[in-house]
């Protein structure tokens, strides 16, 4: 019974140091550059069997290491083995009792985290490189020019060095990808990157910033997010904004936390796909107020400071928005402006330039007489004298 328990003590002790222990010290060192969460569909006892798998692999890499070291540390204790197939008990008493077999436990465990860490590290850092830049020739060094021979020389070791690095890393990226890709956090990837993104979140509000982090909760989960340079973009008041002289577009001081409980749709854009947005509505706004001033100042001439004076009152619009609407109008010949305007200069017309507006109907007076109106009669017919 008592070589039972010991021998019992001893395989648990295996289990621990050679089968579990690895896993979570890789994971130790891969976090030293990303982050890896845990699938909320895995238990305990899966989680446990679960690391079975990669220290298995470590296992290998140690036992190569050794080998090509020349250590004795290659442990196994197959005399204890053969003697629990067996029941030798004394055999078993020797086994686990020889001090060289302890040395031979303590050492080769020792060697195997140290393996399992290093393997976690060179993971993380494959990871992490291949996110920043996941073309593998945009992170080869950039040749110098003009070809002076110290820096083509200094070029040439950056070459040797990426060559080097890229092969180590590759090859454990190859190697634990497929096992630990599912549990790097999702949101982790933006922290690199620090893209533009647009969140939807409950009540239609959907806010446009650039990512800066996200935070956990103490069970581990993703808690919220954190954005800056932030604009709500209110494209359910668009109209309303655009009829204001207002963009449709809020931009919000200093950052914003959002729990992400409160989104509904997250994704991330080209940095330059807001700008265009912006510049759209503004193309927008010119071309709305270009129109109500046709039919604001129809068949009348006014000078551009009484136009801005009767028409901007009680909205954002200013007199360069004026300027901008009427340039257009006279580049399609809407209206003529007296004293006409200099293409390349930003504040013509001047104030007192005149604007001739033509004669315009609204679109559902037009429609109304078109469907009211009566035919026209026929000329009176006379006899000729």
């Amino acid at each position: 019974m008592e070589i039972g328990l010991h021998f019992i003590g001893y395989l648990l002790a295996f289990f621990f140091a050679y089968l579990y222990f690895p896993n979570l010290a890789f994971k130790f060192g891969a976090e030293y550059s990303i982050d890896l969460g845990r699938r909320r569909d895995d238990g305990e006892l899966e989680e446990f069997f679960a690391a079975v798998i990669p220290s298995t692999i470590l296992n290998g890499f140690t036992w190569i290491l050794l080998a090509l070291l020349g250590s004795p540390w290659r442990y196994a204790d197959f005399p204890a083995i053969a003697a629990l197939m067996t029941d030798e008990k004394v055999s078993i008493v020797k086994a686990v009792s020889d001090p060289r077999n302890r040395m031979a436990f303590f050492g080769y465990a020792t060697a195997l985290l140290l393996v399992s860490v290093f393997n976690g590290i060179v993971y993380g850092f494959a990871v992490r490189r291949k996110i920043a830049q996941p073309d593998l020739m945009q992170r080869r060094p950039q040749r110098p020019s003009p070809k002076k021979w110290v820096r083509h020389a200094w070029w040439v070791v950056q070459t040797l060095w990426w060559v080097v690095v890229e092969l180590i890393a590759g090859t454990y990226y190859q190697v634990w990808y497929p096992i630990f890709h599912e549990q790097v956090v999702s949101f982790f990837p933006w922290t690199i990157q620090r893209p533009w993104i647009f969140v939807r979140m409950h009540g239609s509000r959907l806010y446009y910033g650039r990512f800066v982090r996200y935070d956990k909760a103490s069970d581990g989960d993703v808690e919220s997010i954190t954005i800056e340079q932030v604009y709500r973009y209110c494209y359910d008041e668009v109209n309303e904004c655009l009829a204001e002289g207002r963009m449709p577009l809020s931009f919000f001081q200093g950052s914003l936390r959002i729990a992400v409980a409160e989104i509904t749709d997250i994704h991330n854009i080209p940095e330059r796909h807001f700008q265009s947005i912006e510049s759209r509505y503004k193309k927008v706004r010119v071309l709305r107020l270009a129109r109500d001033l046709l039919t604001a100042f129809s068949g009348q001439t006014v000078s551009v400071g009484d136009i801005w004076k009767r028409h901007a009152g009680g909205t954002h619009f200013d007199i360069h928005h004026y300027r901008q609407a009427l340039r257009y109008l006279e580049g399609e010949d809407f209206v003529l402006i007296a004293p006409p305007s200099a293409e390349m200069n930003p504040n013509d017309p001047q104030k007192d330039a005149m604007v001739k507006f033509p004669i315009r109907v609204h679109a559902e007076h037009d429609s109304y007489q078109q469907r009211f109106a009566l035919p026209t009669p026929m000329p009176e017919m006379r006899p000729e004298a």
